[in-house]
């Protein structure tokens, strides 16, 4: 996996090693919802440590390209937004639940009898709330961009190698 960009707040937020996790029934979807795991991976935002949690909210990606950020969990993703935060100088970023179109393709690659698929992020107008001394920008901005980080799905067993899985539009 390669790192993520964000944009947000007139800076870029760098995460070096998120990884995702989901579930998919059957073979053939045309949505499937993944949970970010940001913690751990080192992120960098105006070139000091970041954290970044989303213990609310999923992404819900669809194959006509919509990325949606929804609730997960049983936790309501309005009342707890993704958080991007630093602390010397603080800036907080909350990110909630919202549709963008456009902001995902795949692409299939076929591995032996198993298929992977590469998923790349162009998500662009963001909405968010930036506050604190250390943001650029501060307020309810609708700038944000995810556009650098593409991503290998792949299907696992849960006790054993990947099977064949196939993505419809």
């Amino acid at each position: 996996m390669s790192h993520h960009v964000l944009d947000l707040a007139a800076v870029s937020v760098t995460c070096l090693t998120p990884s995702y996790t989901g579930t998919i029934a059957g073979t053939t979807v045309s949505e499937f919802l993944l949970k970010a795991v940001y913690e751990g991976s080192l992120c960098i935002f105006a070139g000091q440590s970041a954290h970044f949690l989303m213990p609310s909210c999923a992404f819900l990606m669809k194959a006509n390209g919509e990325l949606s950020i929804v609730s997960h969990g049983g936790i309501n993703c309005a009342e707890h937004p993704i958080e991007i935060w630093t602390t010397s100088p603080e800036c907080k970023i909350k990110i909630g639940p919202q549709t963008i179109k456009n902001a995902v393709s795949y692409s299939n690659i076929n591995v032996g009898f198993n298929t992977e698929i590469t998923m790349e992020l162009h998500a662009t107008g963001i909405t968010y709330t930036a506050a604190g001394v250390g943001c650029p920008e501060t307020g309810v901005k609708t700038n944000g961009t995810y556009t650098t980080g593409n991503t290998i799905l792949t299907a696992e067993k849960t006790a054993g190698p990947m099977t064949s899985f196939s993505w419809s539009a």
